[in-house]
């Protein structure tokens, strides 16, 4: 008798599990470099204005409603843009009538334009690399812990073999 028949290798459709959080990985690294290259050229861009907050449009979600702020502002040239600004959030985090500040590119102030969130833009964004680069690292040691335990087992299996019947090796 080779081994214990109740014991098998480990399965190869386990490691398929970690396609899971190594593509869930990618995605969130790939957008929190889209934003942090998004901010670094609206700050780069050097266009800023004072906004007034015109609205907040409510948009129905599963687990309740957010609120996006309505922004209008004049740009350096005098062009009067308004934009829905990507950041929504609560009802409190913005009111009708309050200025923010508008970080925009002055070639496209219309497509580019967006709230200045200070830091917290930039912590958000890099803290989502950082999930997403923690999802891809445990990705690849469980992948790599699944290969070391089927190498494991068929190691004690050829050793197992050759214990029983060394001449079955040759």
């Amino acid at each position: 008798m080779i081994g214990d028949p109740q014991k098998k290798p480990p399965s190869a459709s386990i490691g398929y599990f970690a396609l899971i959080p190594l593509i869930l990985g990618i995605v969130l690294v790939a957008i929190s470099l889209s934003d942090i290259t998004a901010l670094r050229r609206l700050d780069l861009s050097g266009s800023s204005a004072t906004g007034t907050v015109v609205d907040l449009l409510k948009i129905e979600m599963r687990r309740g409603s957010a609120y996006c702020p309505l922004v209008r502002f004049t740009t350096t040239s005098g062009t009067v843009v308004q934009f829905k600004d990507s950041a929504c959030g609560g009802p409190r985090d913005h009111h009708v009538g309050e200025e923010v500040r508008v970080l925009y590119i002055a070639e496209a102030p219309a497509e580019s334009a967006a709230v200045d969130r200070g830091q917290s833009g930039w912590f958000i964004s890099a803290f989502m690399g950082l999930i997403g680069a923690l999802s891809i690292w445990l990705s690849i040691r469980f992948t790599l812990g699944l290969r070391r335990a089927r190498r494991d087992f068929e190691l004690k299996r050829i050793a197992q073999v050759a214990a029983a019947d060394p001449s079955a090796l040759r």
